[in-house]
């Protein structure tokens, strides 16, 4: 058998799941979809990564990084995407003797934006088999979240095989926001299941007339049965409210409270006087 041929056979035992982007947030009219496919390696794990610039904007760069179990690559599209355009870059994982199942590959993109100083932060994921493809243990449903300074993001989840299930709960957040830990819950069998993962804000505070930032997130629940990695995922938007400083709203209370210890200090001074 040539090398070639075994690299096929390989690849074609390594089946890529659907991949989802979260929604592009504060971006301009740049938005970046992504999917993906695992493809033959003759070590470790290669994913190509497929980028589409579903604006009417051009990226000027695009930066992708990935993490898949607990090794990071990074890859990058130094030309941009203009609008409507597809480019793709390729992530090598050194990894040997992964767990079969369903795994996840967190991806951060970032690219500038004119006149924004930072660049865009985007998170996304792709759904990756690997020697085995069960069907999905739970199923989660991301319960809307808003935050000034720190907060809990609700995810509820329910059982999709009829089995109870401990799952490890993680949210990858873009800049702006971080998620503080991850969170373990158990699922039963039946009914459904509540966990709060801890958000709190990262970076300086936005103020009242900028509006709330929107930002989008991807929360992943991942299970372990029999040996097998199961994740499900799912994207959602956490809003953080702009800060409003308390001093401004007591600016009038403090100054009617100064006037009246003024105004009672001068009538105890009349009449300590007027004996």
């Amino acid at each position: 058998m040539s090398p070639s041929s075994a690299n096929r056979r390989k690849g074609a035992a390594l089946a890529a799941l659907l991949a989802l982007a979260t929604p592009a947030v504060a971006l301009g009219q740049v938005r970046l979809d992504v999917a993906g496919a695992l493809e033959p390696a003759g070590e470790g794990i290669l994913v190509r990564v497929d980028l589409k610039n579903g604006g009417d904007a051009a990226a000027q760069r695009v930066d992708v990084e990935g993490e898949l179990l607990g090794q990071h690559a990074e890859g990058h599209v130094p030309s941009g995407l203009a609008a409507g355009a597809a480019e793709s870059v390729r992530l090598h994982f050194l990894v040997e003797g992964p767990r079969p199942g369903v795994h996840a590959l967190a991806l951060h993109l970032r690219y500038p934006l004119p006149g924004q100083a930072e660049p865009v932060s985007q998170r996304a994921y792709l759904l990756l088999a690997l020697g085995a493809r069960p069907e999905p243990a739970v199923r989660l449903t991301v319960l809307p979240a808003a935050l000034e300074t720190a907060g809990p993001l609700p995810v509820r989840l329910e059982s999709a095989d009829g089995r109870a299930h401990l799952v490890r709960l993680r949210v990858l957040t873009p800049r702006g926001v971080n998620a503080l830990a991850e969170v373990e819950a158990a699922v039963p069998a039946a009914g459904t299941a509540r966990a709060e993962v801890p958000l709190v804000r990262a970076g300086p505070a936005r103020r009242a007339a900028e509006g709330p930032a929107l930002l989008g997130v991807v929360v992943l629940a991942a299970s372990t049965d029999d040996g097998v990695e199961n994740t499900a995922a799912a994207t959602a938007t956490v809003s953080v409210t702009p800060y409003e400083p308390w001093m401004p709203r007591l600016r009038i209370p403090i100054a009617v409270t100064a006037v009246l210890l003024l105004l009672s200090a001068a009538l105890l001074e009349l009449r300590r006087r007027g004996h």
